[in-house]
């Protein structure tokens, strides 16, 4: 799970928690709490960043934050922050804009204060459409599955795409509603991170419930096995579970937590 977090930003919606295109990049921080910060500070954070975001002006409508908190999970993070764009031109453009609108530098001040953090930039590619939702408050909108998958030796990037959708069509199979839920995203490293991990799988259940009913109809049936199987033969994985939260969800439509 370390692997997967030390190479993340934010994405909660956002192509891992948002409408994702082909190839949209993220921004990921992974952070642990300075001493004296708590949950609260982290929710605060994003609220500033809520507050602020309809005062800086972004014309990126695919643009979106959001933030995760441990669920189930044995990274050495607290907590991780994502922010999507549609192009890196469109990332710049924001970033632009968040510093000359005067509000960048108190915003980061509020950051380092709230946490210690690494940062990469990925990029994001759909793997299956689901639902997730799309409050921007103290609510989760997502129970999000995060694997940080090395590729095993002989495999390549394709054997992992043969995989995938191997894999959809098994779960298609299932005809379970909660599944139909789920949403599932591929995010490969682009600049920063550990070098540790050689893509991620990001999956989206709209809440707890969902999560539950949807493993319960994977786990252990003959579509798992098999699919797994595939997964097993290109790569090794270690996974955690977190709370999505978005800051703000994209405004062009449906987010991939």
């Amino acid at each position: 799970m370390r692997k997967l977090v030390t190479v993340m930003i934010l994405a909660l919606g956002a192509a891992a928690m948002g409408h994702a295109q082909e190839s949209q990049p993220l921004q990921l921080f992974a952070c642990k709490l300075n001493e004296g910060k708590t949950f609260s500070n982290v929710m605060g954070l994003a609220e500033a960043y809520r507050t602020a975001w309809p005062k800086i002006g972004n014309a990126d409508k695919n643009a979106g934050a959001f933030i995760w908190t441990p669920f189930r999970q044995g990274s050495d993070y607290d907590y991780i922050v994502g922010f999507i764009n549609s192009s890196l031109t469109d990332m710049v453009a924001g970033l632009k804009n968040y510093y000359g609108s005067g509000m960048g530098a108190g915003l980061d001040a509020q950051f380092a204060a709230t946490g210690d953090c690494i940062s990469a930039i990925m990029f994001s590619e759909e793997i299956k459409d689901g639902t997730i939702g799309q409050t921007a408050d103290d609510q989760p909108d997502a129970m999000v599955e995060l694997f940080a998958c090395t590729l095993n030796e002989g495999s390549n990037m394709d054997d992992v795409k043969a995989a995938e959708e191997y894999w959809r069509n098994q779960v298609a199979d299932l005809n379970s509603d909660a599944l139909k839920e789920y949403e599932a995203y591929r995010w490969t490293p682009y600049r920063g991170g550990t070098g540790q991990a050689d893509f991620l799988w990001v999956g989206n259940y709209p809440d707890i419930d969902a999560w539950a009913k949807g493993e319960d109809a994977y786990e252990g049936s003959k579509q798992q096995k098999a699919a797994d199987e595939r997964f097993a033969k290109s790569s090794t994985c270690v996974s955690g579970l977190w709370n999505g939260f978005w800051i703000v969800p994209p405004a062009a439509g449906p987010t991939a937590e």
